[in-house]
């Protein structure tokens, strides 16, 4: 596969993801993001914890995803199982980043990795499945 089409799908990815979990965070009250390690000068841009939560998770998405999606198109593997191996590699460092540095509680933590790893999950496959698709 070539490097073009994997940031690509990378990318639309990231979208997806990153759309869908920032609706659940901006209208799931319990979700929400009232706490973000940004840095001091980008409050003067945009004061709000959940904007830059977003662009820091779609960012770490696009690289990671890029990273995964390379090594997995020269192994061969299916949707099913780069999409599983995606997901596990975005949201992992993500969820010890969230639990060591923020103040959530155990239970925001917990409905937090189900909903990134399912949205996560459910946007790869929508992605790789389109370009899967448009290939035949």
């Amino acid at each position: 596969m070539k490097i073009r089409k994997i940031v690509l799908m990378s990318l639309l990815i990231a979208i997806l993801f990153t759309f869908s979990d920032w609706i659940f965070h901006y209208f799931v009250s319990y979700l929400y993001i009232d706490e973000y390690a940004e840095p001091q000068f980008l409050l003067n841009i945009f004061n709000n914890p959940l904007f830059w939560y977003s662009i820091g998770k779609f960012l770490g998405t696009v690289i990671l995803g890029s990273l995964v999606l390379f090594s997995a198109s020269k192994k061969k593997l299916g949707i099913y199982l780069q999409s599983v191996i995606l997901t596990l590699i975005v949201v992992i460092p993500l969820q010890i980043r969230y639990i060591t540095v923020y103040n959530y509680s155990f239970m925001w933590h917990v409905y937090v990795i189900l909903l990134h790893m399912i949205l996560l999950y459910l946007s790869s496959i929508l992605i790789m499945s389109i370009f899967r698709k448009r290939r035949t």
